[in-house]
């Protein structure tokens, strides 16, 4: 390249720009083409989670199979799927960065690249361009800078990511009805260490990405009317300050369709784009390039609200549960005033998203909202025993200060399961499974890996998509389950009692209760020895569901030179002392080594009995503790992160992922002066 094409970039401000965003080979590219900034390209794309998976499925790809049936059957993103990878027509920098200089480096239509953003790896499709090249000027050595119908800002990009400034969204009402005002409210802080510009707030809704789950993508958005430019209103936001501005998207946004989620994002690069499009003379203002170049590559977090209408009494109404697939479940009136309305009401707040699915074999899989949801209905009468089958949803009593409460423990059977029909009501059945997840749950918790209902939707029938409307009305049908071991009938143990003094039947073959500890410094599955220790691990276990071990911190590390020793942890108040109110009898065995990986119950030392809820990992073999301390459960899985666990690792919480069919009720001794 000459010395007077360099210039003449660098005069524009282009070369830095494209070097920073899409490298020198993109440049090439660019200057040899001669492309208009306009040219757009039609692209598909798959979201997939690690790069093996994505050069596997280029692969397959490349050998011929279609790339639209790929992206509806692999891609992470719901969106996505439903779209078969079609993003449309793109423009260079629309999108992620990364994602912009790999799709617009494939050389060749119907070629194939790959990236990751922070959404996790993509591979990208370009399938054809549209706009027209500037034709180049017959004198060689000179190109011709294309014109532009708006002014173009002379200052670069200062990287590909600013962090002075830090963009929030939220929603103050995650679910409205049809037809309100739908409030969402825009922050901004300011990170730097110096005030900053910051362009008039009625703009700030222009960089909202609205899409509705499972329906149309990126809904359009204006200005609202009386906008006017020369009354603008501008101001600095000085260091560490914070602003934000409450706004009504549907002045922004014709945001009317009924729908169970609608995800939001704010991105600065939309908002530019749209006030090109909709308020041109902004464009003009003196410092307009220098606010182009500094925010168009922030974004913010992600919020949600629901558009749903009240439950009424003659409606239909269903869940969509993500797990390992897809569950579609119709709740029904069971005659319980409130129930299916707050069950609705618990799903649209979010409150069953992100929670841990627990098994009880060959009975249920459980899960519910954390104990800080709230909420529940009394249930107004004694439950009676409730017919079950595989695919009934039932909703489970939880105790609270206001007295026996439906509405935030559910499970769905497994199978008949007489003794849980004594402790459930049912209120509706399984319709239709998409990618057979219970039994995928099963076959999870068996091999000892989490399982977690990550998203959880409620519908009216008349938003259902249409194949699941199809098959609503059809009887649900048993798949096969996946092999499990039978528990013996014969050889079993005494039990311990429970608070009634009943002794639940448990038969001695019946597989370990698995608990999982998700630790600031990596996760931990542990199984838990019943047949040795049964009441600490009932103990354990009603701990651990009451979410009392969430949030602890491991509090103290001993080891010497000869021996990596242990680390205690699941004291409330950080001390040794610390506990839950009582204490609890020893159940040392002779079974039981402490070994390195094993649990073992913290007491005092010289005094027996006196465990609560405290215990210790073996980082090493204890043998001073054998036959004297409660060895209660062992580490089956990431035992690679034991080594890592010190003072301050955080317990973020502990999750019971399988259990027996019997209630964990632990026989307690109260400590004199508090009977």
């Amino acid at each position: 390249m000459s010395f007077e094409i360099t210039r003449r970039w660098q005069e524009m401000g282009w070369l830095k720009r494209w070097r920073q965003v899409a490298g020198v080979a993109a440049l090439a590219l660019f200057c040899c083409a001669s492309l208009d900034a306009q040219v757009q390209r039609h692209l598909r794309h798959i979201l997939v989670a690690t790069e093996q998976v994505a050069d596997r499925i280029i692969e397959v790809v490349e050998e011929g199979r279609d790339f639209k049936t790929l992206a509806r059957k692999y891609s992470l993103d719901v969106g996505t799927k439903i779209l078969g990878g079609d993003l449309d027509w793109v423009s260079f920098g629309a999108m992620e960065p990364e994602f912009s200089a790999a799709a617009f480096a494939i050389e060749k239509p119907m070629g194939l690249g790959k990236c990751k953003t922070r959404y996790g790896w993509h591979v990208i499709q370009f399938i054809e361009s549209r706009g027209e090249p500037i034709q180049t000027p017959a004198k060689p050595g000179v190109v011709r800078v294309p014109p532009r119908e708006t002014p173009v800002s002379p200052v670069s990009v200062s990287g590909d990511r600013n962090q002075d400034l830090e963009w929030t969204i939220r929603f103050p009402d995650r679910t409205v009805a049809p037809g309100e005002p739908i409030e969402v409210v825009i922050g901004v802080r300011n990170n730097s260490d110096k005030a900053l510009d910051v362009l008039d707030p009625v703009l700030w809704p222009l960089g909202l990405i609205v899409r509705y789950q499972f329906g149309k993508l990126n809904l359009p958005l204006g200005i609202p009317e009386g906008f006017d430019p020369a009354k603008m209103e501008m101001r600095k936001i000085a260091s560490k300050e914070y602003l934000e501005r409450s706004f009504i998207l549907n002045d922004y946004a014709a945001v009317t369709e009924p729908w169970p989620i609608i995800r939001v994002i704010w991105r600065g690069d939309s908002m530019f784009g749209r006030i090109e499009k909709n308020a041109p003379s902004v464009v003009n203002l003196a410092d307009y390039a220098h606010w182009k170049s500094r925010w168009r590559f922030y974004r913010s977090n992600e919020a949600q609200f629901n558009v749903l209408p009240d439950v009424k009494k003659d409606d239909r109404w269903f869940l969509c549960l993500f797990t390992n697939g897809r569950m579609w479940i119709e709740l029904k009136d069971v005659g319980i005033p409130g129930l299916r309305r707050e069950i609705v009401s618990q799903v649209r707040e979010g409150n069953l998203n992100e929670v841990p699915i627990t098994l009880i074999q060959g009975q249920a899989i459980q899960f519910g909202t954390g104990a800080a949801a709230g909420g529940g209905v009394p249930t107004g009468k004694p439950l009676a025993s409730t017919p079950l089958a595989k695919g009934t949803f039932s909703v489970m009593p939880t105790g609270s200060a206001d007295g026996v409460k439906l509405g935030n423990q559910f499970s769905i059977a497994l199978g008949p399961a007489p003794a849980m029909a004594k402790r459930v009501v049912s209120c509706g059945s399984l319709v239709v499974e998409e990618g057979d997840p219970i039994n995928r749950i099963q076959d999870r918790i068996n091999k000892g890996l989490a399982a977690e209902l990550t998203l959880c939707l409620a519908y009216p029938y008349d938003l259902l998509p249409e194949k699941v409307r199809g098959s609503c009305d059809q009887a649900f049908v048993e798949k096969p389950s996946p092999d499990v071991v039978t528990p013996s009938t014969t050889n079993q143990k005494p039990q311990f009692s429970d608070q009634s003094g009943v002794n639940p039947p448990r038969p001695a073959a019946a597989p370990l209760p698995r608990v999982l500890l998700d630790t600031s410094d990596g996760v931990l599955v542990v199984e838990l020895f019943e047949d040795d220790s049964p009441n600490t691990v009932a103990n354990f276990i009603s701990l651990v569901d009451s979410g009392f071990y969430d949030g602890l911190k491991f509090h103290r590390r001993v080891k010497t030179n000869q021996n990596r020793g242990f680390i205690q942890g699941g004291s409330p108040d950080g001390t040794s002392v610390g506990g839950p109110g009582y204490r609890i009898k020893d159940e040392s065995s002779k079974n039981r080594k402490a070994i390195r990986g094993t649990l073992i119950m913290a007491r005092k030392h010289t005094e027996a009995d006196t465990a609560g809820s405290q215990f210790l990992i073996a980082m090493d073999n204890l043998a001073y503790l054998d036959n004297l301390y409660t060895v209660f459960g062992r580490v089956i899985d990431g035992a690679a992160f034991l080594d890592r666990l010190q003072e301050g690792t955080t317990i973020r919480r502990a999750v019971v992922q399988s259990k027996r069919d019997h209630d964990y009720v632990p026989t307690k001794i109260v400590p004199v002066g508090e009977q």
